[in-house]
């Protein structure tokens, strides 16, 4: 039986395999995992390629659709495309909270990169990353 969002951002967060070494970050990898835990077919490839098809495929929402819709379940990601690699980070299901470093209120999210687990989207992303809602049939963004 699938998990919820909460219970698979939180095995995601939790798992020792998807912790950052050797200079090593493993994001696109604990995305596959939560998405593979809740029964999506998952996104393949690194994360800018990972990017590009939730672009091309899911629904571009704002920062608040995409913690509203985390709240009620559904997946939503945010992503940051780089010039080497980017970066993805499931919204997890709680209320924003206020960034000092971005002056507003911002997403939490389950990270899986230089430090794995739930915090504002400011501490894991170096700029605003963009957010995409999960392509559900009974959805539309």
């Amino acid at each position: 039986m699938p998990l919820t969002l909460k219970a698979a951002c939180d095995a995601a967060i939790a798992d020792k395999s998807l912790a950052p070494k050797n200079g090593e970050t493993y994001c696109n990898f604990g995305l596959i995992k939560i998405m593979q835990l809740m029964g999506l077919a998952p996104l393949s490839g690194r994360a800018n390629q990972m990017i590009i098809a939730m672009g091309a495929e899911w629904n571009a929402v704002t920062a608040g659709r995409a913690v509203a819709l985390a709240k009620a379940g559904k997946l939503c990601v945010a992503g940051l495309a780089g010039d080497k690699h980017g970066h993805v980070a499931v919204v997890y299901p709680a209320d924003m909270e206020f960034s000092g470093s971005r002056k507003k209120n911002v997403p939490m999210v389950a990270n899986v990169g230089n430090k794995n687990g739930m915090m504002k989207a400011s501490g894991a992303f170096p700029s605003d990353p963009l957010y995409f809602a999960y392509p559900y049939e009974d959805h539309r963004g």
